[in-house]
């Protein structure tokens, strides 16, 4: 039986075709307790985005973000 362990490249290729075309444009996550994060107060209760699909066309976190690079 193949298993997807057995078969490296194409889950190189999976993950970079969800990273160009990520299933969620952003997740957003309610904060359960206060917490101090690079001297930014988030008090408990904040709604906190979190911007995949920015995150990962980012050209500074992925160099040539518009590229089907599965070698990443």
């Amino acid at each position: 039986m193949i298993s997807i362990r057995n078969l490296p490249y194409l889950d190189q290729c999976i993950s970079e075709t969800l990273r160009l075309f990520p299933p969620a444009l952003r997740l957003e996550r309610q904060c359960n307790r206060t917490v101090n994060y690079e001297g930014a107060k988030i008090r408990k209760g904040t709604l906190v985005t979190i911007p995949i699909y920015a995150i990962h066309h980012d050209p500074e976190l992925y160099p040539q973000p518009d590229l089907f690079d599965p070698d990443r």
